[in-house]
């Protein structure tokens, strides 16, 4: 069984960098991805299927969740089953904000796999080295081939699983700048969710997961960008972070299912997913109405209609 190594990760991905790091930043790199507990879940769970696994790591970090519609979020924050959040057929495309990068993907995994009794995400191919929960990732190498990128895509829209789709495709940032605000907002969201949802005939499910990481992560996040430097250096505490969040309960938002053959291609895709991701953002704020719905008012579709239907009225 193979033992999970930073420093092999880095010879692995990035040989000439791996000879420039020094033994202690290699030993502070160690700690700061957890490499000793990773390796002792990844032998504990070495005969286990992934939803044993998936269950060990749910326990061992002490994740909790609660679910809720749109409605229940903005009132009484009462819970949903997830029978009654979700579809009943499986083939949905479940997008969803990503503000922690670790624990939301956990959680939202282990609510599809109990509801459905499986689940893949696409997700950075480093995750395939926590051996035991593999099958659930689809590997995107984003240095690698776009044809290899591509067809394991098209593999998993094209099945009748669930599909986790976290657009952003890393984690969000505070609202504005400001490192200590409670909100997160996405980073812009890539179409291609909605592009082959709909060329496979899936239903899309929008959430809302509410969290954040902590202080240390934005503020290495916003240095980093200060000092122009490209390297995303805060991906190196997303496991530390995960760790950060042993004990936590996460409230999901489930927004109204959304039949992708409805989002019509003349309006751009691009502009399909800008809209879903605000609107994600808007069950997080306490939106009631289902996706179309909110759609229209926000446009001042809604106004324009009723001031037609009114001289309708007045001319009759």
């Amino acid at each position: 069984m193979q033992t999970i190594s930073v420093r092999a990760l880095f010879t692995e991905k990035a040989p000439r960098m791996a000879g420039r790091i020094p033994a202690p930043c290699y030993r502070l790199l160690e700690r700061l991805a957890h490499t000793r507990e990773l390796n002792r879940y990844v032998h504990y769970c070495r005969s286990l299927s992934p939803r044993e696994a998936l269950a060990v790591a749910i326990s061992r970090l002490r994740l909790r969740y609660r679910v809720h519609t749109a409605s229940e979020w903005s009132g009484a924050r009462e819970t949903a089953r997830a029978d009654a959040a979700l579809p009943q057929d499986s083939k949905i495309t479940v997008v969803a904000n990503h503000p922690l990068g670790g624990a939301d993907a956990l959680v939202m995994l282990d609510l599809l796999t109990r509801r459905y009794g499986q689940a893949h995400v696409p997700a950075n191919d480093l995750v395939h080295v926590i051996g035991p929960l593999a099958p659930y990732f689809v590997p995107v190498n984003k240095h690698g081939s776009n044809q290899t990128n591509s067809r394991r895509l098209n593999e998993l829209f094209s099945s009748d699983a669930p599909a986790l789709v976290f657009p952003a495709g890393r984690t969000g940032r505070p609202a504005a700048g400001r490192l200590a605000a409670r909100r997160i907002i996405d980073f812009p969201w890539t179409k291609t969710f909605v592009t082959r949802s709909r060329r496979n005939g899936r239903t899309i499910v929008p959430v809302y997961i509410d969290g954040r990481n902590s202080l240390r992560f934005y503020l290495v996040a916003w240095l980093r960008t200060r000092l122009a430097i490209k390297a995303n250096l805060e991906m190196l505490l997303l496991v530390d972070e995960l760790a950060r969040c042993r004990g936590t309960t996460l409230d999901l938002v489930m927004g109204s299912p959304i039949d992708a053959e409805l989002l019509d291609p003349r309006r751009g895709d691009h502009q399909w997913a800008a809209d879903l991701r605000a609107y994600v953002h808007a069950l997080g704020d306490g939106r009631r109405e289902d996706f179309f719905s909110w759609l229209r008012e926000r446009r001042g579709e809604h106004g324009h209609e009723h001031g037609q239907n009114r001289v309708r009225e007045v001319r009759s």
